[in-house]
């Protein structure tokens, strides 16, 4: 199982309230690190038909060309290859925190959008935080200094800033699969044994009914003008 197989909660509070922090209809919207599915490539279309997304899978890119204007490009957030205020919106959700040097990347998003910039990060609320401490004591104070810094960054590249933060639902049916899925997503698959007993011990604590409930922070971050 994928680890956004079991991700419960995309559809009925992550995206609702992406769209309901900024408006995207008919804006024309650049989306960094999309993700081979294409997850919010697909819901933002409902919206909008011009899109500019990056990594998105071939095939599902091709299927979407038959009815929208959808255009892949490969490009480094750190250098983007667009004109200042290209796109109406820039965007990322879930992949801005890997960025090597995030600040650069940031005021690059800024500097080529117009009128919005959005960013969805994991937040220091939520289960993973306090999961991943097992590996890395000082995440809970790293992830809230990073999203200090960014908000920062995006007002002083001239935008208003605000942010709204929830808590997003996991579910994973099997204890060991969980263990596995972050051995390799939180922990790089740099994992003791004895880190490992823990991850184990934290999952079955978290054990339902109806299998693992796991809760994500997430921050939603949007500069506007």
């Amino acid at each position: 199982m994928k680890f956004s197989e079991s991700y419960r909660d995309r559809y009925s509070i992550e995206f609702p309230t992406i769209f309901g922090i900024c408006n995207f209809k008919n804006k024309r919207v650049l989306e960094i690190g999309s993700g081979r599915e294409g997850y919010f490539v697909k819901e933002a279309l409902k919206l909008t038909n011009k899109i500019v997304a990056s990594d998105i899978s071939i095939d599902i890119l091709n299927d979407l060309k038959k009815t929208v204007e959808v255009e892949n490009v490969v490009c480094n957030a750190e250098d983007l290859p667009f004109s200042d205020n290209s796109f109406d919106i820039v965007f990322s959700r879930w992949v801005a925190q890997d960025i090597k040097n995030l600040e650069k990347a940031i005021k690059e998003m800024c500097r080529v959008a117009k009128d919005n910039i959005i960013v969805v990060f994991p937040s220091e609320e939520g289960d993973e935080t306090e999961l991943l401490q097992i590996k890395y004591p000082d995440k809970f104070e790293s992830r809230k200094k990073r999203i200090e810094n960014v908000k920062k960054w995006i007002s002083d590249c001239g935008f208003k800033v605000k942010e709204e933060k929830r808590l997003l639902k996991f579910l994973f049916p099997d204890v060991d699969e969980a263990v596995e899925i972050f051995s390799v997503l939180g922990f790089k698959n740099e994992i003791t044994g004895e880190e490992k007993l823990k991850l184990k011990e934290y999952f079955l604590s978290k054990r339902g009914k109806d299998g693992i409930n796991f809760l994500q922070g997430a921050s939603f971050i949007c500069g506007y003008k």
